[in-house]
């Protein structure tokens, strides 16, 4: 009977995560992205349960979600690219963003959400996400640094 062969784990390379902006941007961007996969979920899911949407206005629903972030994202990128200071407006996104879906609770409890309402918060949420999409990816080039960027 031969022994068990032992392998070694590899030791993780210590620049994986190299500076502390980039594990500050991975979180946001984590959390960020946490906020909009619950929206994503959340809006459809209030206008079936307790506004009683039919099927068309679900879809009317999900398109208001899509397109707008679709339709931002390139001029936004043209834009971002020319900013120097990207990360004060990634925030005031997520802000603004967490403002605008924070309403819709408020406006359930007092019996004021409807579904046109429910549109307008799903467009504009939309718009925010692909604005701050946009910011994202050239802060993601200054952050990482060159040698980490080549395959």
């Amino acid at each position: 009977m031969t022994a068990p062969l032992l392998v070694k784990a590899p030791v993780p390379d210590a620049e994986v995560f190299p500076s502390r902006s980039f594990k500050a941007l991975w979180a946001a961007l984590g959390v960020s992205q946490l906020g909009s996969a619950v929206s994503a979920i959340a809006l459809p899911l209030i206008a079936a349960l307790s506004l009683g949407a039919t099927p068309g206005q679900m879809s009317l629903l999900v398109a208001i979600e899509l397109i707008p972030a679709f339709l931002i994202r390139v001029p936004a990128a043209a834009w971002a690219d020319s900013l120097r200071r990207r990360l004060p407006l990634m925030s005031a996104c997520n802000l603004l963003r967490a403002v605008v879906i924070g309403a819709v609770p408020l406006l359930w409890w007092f019996d004021a959400l409807s579904f046109g309402t429910l549109l307008l918060i799903g467009g504009a949420g939309s718009l925010l996400t692909g604005v701050y999409a946009s910011l994202s990816s050239p802060v993601l080039v200054d952050v990482v640094p060159t040698h980490r960027t080549s395959g």
